[in-house]
């Protein structure tokens, strides 16, 4: 477990806030579609390009960590080793296929 899972970690645990994955899974999309609703709503749904994002999105972005960092804590999974395996993953596509290769399905 990283610094960061911890932290989130400690909080749950001094909040009472611990959720089985079930529902971490409901909260992670739950708040990365308020990330994206942010988003598009900034980008006038992707007519502007946006330069600066706005605290509420920042706000979100920061509300999806925590789930997303919650939910791995209730998987029981090293954020940095999963995103480790995954960079390398994402590596050897690139180098094989290029850059339309990110969106394929894992190997």
């Amino acid at each position: 477990m990283n610094d960061l899972q911890r932290l989130v970690a400690e909080f749950s645990e001094k909040t009472d806030s611990k959720l089985s994955l079930p529902y971490r899974a409901l909260d992670l999309c739950a708040e990365t579609g308020e990330l994206a609703q942010e988003i598009l709503r900034e980008s006038g749904y992707g007519k502007q390009i946006i330069t600066k994002v706005s605290d509420k999105t920042v706000a979100e972005l920061g509300d999806s960590l925590f789930s997303l960092l919650s939910m791995a804590n209730e998987m029981n999974v090293d954020v940095e080793e999963v995103l480790g395996r995954t960079l390398d993953t994402y590596a050897k596509r690139w180098q094989r296929d290029g850059m339309e290769s990110s969106h394929h399905t894992p190997d």
